[in-house]
């Protein structure tokens, strides 16, 4: 799929230009990031709703999850997506990329890739909390292409963790709602094991 249409499917979801454009970025960062990076990062949040499940609510940030002991560097994260997709932005018309770091704490760091000083996407590194089991962690190909693949929770267990936000929220959010619906109308569903996790809560 060439990066035109790339950019069509998601106008044809809704999104504005510039959207799309970002949702690209976002997936060929990701698609870079798991090809440097093997076997040490999770797709998480609202990314793998928009890219897989096809939720027509925007994200722009790319959450990852690492092994504890296992994190890249911010240093190395930077290069390699601006590697990745410094010749898309010139293409797209958007000029040379900057980061900027926003937040670097032990077992968090989020930064965010501008273009012309606007911010177009963050990405969202965290290696504390949020562990998810190995039984509950999928496979899936970006923009139908087998050689980007990422790994990501699976609906099921995605849905597992917007029911437990909706729960524990001190005050509702409407977009939790959304997405508990959106994923229950893709098929997902809890299985005992979750039920019983979220009924220990």
């Amino acid at each position: 799929m060439n990066l035109q249409a790339r950019i069509d499917r998601y106008r044809e979801r809704g999104f504005q230009q510039l959207e799309a454009e970002i949702l690209v970025l976002i997936e060929e960062s990701a698609a870079a990031l798991f090809t440097a990076f093997p076997d040490q990062l999770i797709l998480v949040g609202g990314a793998t709703l928009v890219l897989f499940y096809e939720s027509p609510r925007l994200s722009r940030d790319l959450g990852l999850l690492a092994s504890p002991t296992n994190i890249p560097r911010r240093e190395e994260v930077e290069d390699v997506v601006r590697s990745s997709i410094q010749s898309i932005a010139e293409t797209l018309g958007l000029g040379q990329l900057e980061f900027r770091k926003d937040i670097e704490s032990p077992g968090f760091v989020k930064q965010w890739v501008l273009a012309n000083h606007k911010a177009l996407f963050s990405i969202d590194l965290t290696s504390i909390g949020g562990n998810v089991l190995e039984i509950h962690i999928v496979k899936k190909a970006i923009a139908s292409a087998p050689e980007k693949i990422v790994a990501t929770p699976s609906a099921n267990y995605l849905l597992f963790q917007k029911c437990e936000t909706f729960l524990n929220r001190r005050h509702v959010k409407a977009r939790d709602a959304f997405d508990i619906h959106l994923l229950l109308s893709r098929g997902a569903h809890l299985d005992k094991n979750l039920q019983a996790h979220l009924e220990r809560r």
